[in-house]
């Protein structure tokens, strides 16, 4: 077999995408890979789009890490190449992280990097000086730049923030969804206004955010933005928004986990749509409905979908003395299909027997990915493609093709087809981290947000209820 090769593909930004970058990146990993005899594997050809490498996003949530994570379990065979366009596309990391990462890939992979032109081996990582300066070179002038980008942005921020503060200039264009931007300032947009105070004076009044949900999903009242319905979380939002008293929340992330922490609030920067006394009795009734609920949470949020409209499953509990409940969300919303109502499933004893179930799959899925197997359906599929190639110049060089032939063509290209599908499955399981998931299983620690983080990574898709 042709030694394997794997490309890697990683920009900061998403406006990026629209760019050249994920093109010239991909193309210059076929062209390399052409012109040394290796075969591309774009099953397990790795894109972290959007993803921060000076944060690094891309090892601890990304497909890089999921990478390393097929080296390290056997899946990616030794003496495979990892190329990448450019050293900062690999790490914008200081240079001691950043020569750990490195020297954790050429563990198991060469490293071919297409603008030095060099392919970094672990003896040439570990004993040639000239290559490992080359590569801390590279990676200091990448962590530098990174690091000078986020202080010159970061600066920037706080001067536009201090000079629109002292100088009652608009800090942003963008408006809460009840107002509308115009060179005159933010205006109220009267429809929107007029429901956000419904919100308000209806949950006072004791009505719940679920039944002001379904009531208006019920009305059709539009809803404002991307949704296809209003939900009870973006009730929520705006019950606990306080720029609807015209106060304006600014915030910072911090690098490494994204977090992001008010700095400073800014009062009268938009019109008051919403009394101090109204919005302090519903921040009252909120705050006061959260008290003594000890109940299960949802590790299971975003990943299991209704069997009738395929939509989402959530979490419903309705109070002291009963059991959080799975339901489909359109129907707890005021939705859904006739049928979607039968979803109702306890969510307590439904998780203890997933759990038990998608434990033994992630401990088998785990264990089961080594060289031999991958390898083997790699040289089926490279033999059927042989034979398939070889039928079609016999059909082609016939001017009435027999039955046969062309029976035997349809079956070799859906045996291709079956067998390139297997491989891709394999490299999907490897890149999503079945082995993380059986460490969060296994972990009781393991938060329920973190538990679903890790599952729709595993099942992008979602899992039918």
């Amino acid at each position: 077999m042709q030694p394997l090769a794997y490309s890697y593909v990683r920009f900061s930004s998403a406006d990026q995408a629209s760019g050249d970058s994920l093109r010239r990146q991909t193309e210059a990993a076929k062209r390399f890979a052409a012109a040394n005899g290796l075969d591309l594997d774009e099953a397990l050809t790795m894109q972290d789009l959007g993803r921060s490498a000076y944060a690094g996003h891309h090892v601890s949530e990304g497909a890089l890490g999921g990478f390393l994570a097929a080296c390290e379990s056997g899946i990616v065979p030794k003496g495979s190449v990892l190329i990448v366009e450019a050293v900062d596309r690999l790490t914008r990391l200081d240079h001691l992280e950043a020569m750990t990462l490195i020297g954790r890939l050429v563990k198991h992979v060469d490293l071919h990097v297409v603008q030095l032109g060099r392919t970094f081996t672990n003896d040439i990582v570990r004993h040639d000086m000239g290559a490992i300066f080359t590569l801390v070179g590279a990676i200091t002038l990448g962590h530098q730049e990174s690091q000078q980008k986020s202080h010159r942005i970061g600066h920037a921020w706080d001067q536009k923030r201090k000079a629109a503060i002292a100088s009652g200039k608009k800090l942003t264009s963008k408006a809460p969804a009840w107002l509308k931007n115009s060179e005159a300032g933010f205006i109220p947009i009267p429809g929107r206004v007029k429901i956000v105070r419904e919100i308000f004076e209806r949950f006072v009044a004791g009505d719940s955010q679920r039944e002001i949900t379904q009531d208006f999903n019920a009305r059709g009242i539009p809803v404002w933005g991307r949704g296809i319905r209003w939900g009870r979380s973006y009730i929520f939002k705006i019950l606990t928004s306080e720029a609807t008293q015209g106060v304006l929340k600014m915030g910072r992330k911090r690098k490494m986990d994204a977090v992001r922490t008010i700095v400073e609030s800014v009062p009268d920067y938009y019109p008051a749509i919403i009394e101090e006394s109204l919005f302090a009795e519903a921040a009252g009734r909120v705050k006061s409905g959260t008290k003594g609920r000890k109940t299960t949470q949802n590790p299971l949020q975003g990943v299991i979908r209704c069997p009738h409209c395929d939509g989402s499953v959530g979490r419903e509990w309705k109070g002291t003395g009963t059991r959080p409940k799975l339901v489909c969300s359109a129907v707890r919303d005021g939705c859904g299909k006739p049928e979607c109502k039968t979803v109702r499933v306890d969510l307590e004893t439904y998780w203890e027997e997933f759990k038990a179930t998608i434990g033994e799959r992630a401990q088998a899925a785990a264990q089961a990915f080594h060289p031999a197997p991958v390898n083997s359906l790699r040289q089926d599929a490279q033999k059927a493609r042989e034979e398939l190639e070889q039928v079609r110049l016999a059909v082609s060089g016939l001017i009435s093709p027999s039955a046969f032939l062309i029976g035997e063509m349809t079956k070799l290209e859906a045996h291709v087809q079956t067998l390139e599908a297997e491989i891709r499955e394999v490299g999907r399981d490897v890149n999503l981290g079945w082995e993380n998931l059986c460490d969060a299983l296994a972990d009781p620690a393991t938060s329920p947000s973190e538990m679903s983080v890790r599952l729709r990574v595993v099942f992008p898709q979602g899992i039918k209820l």
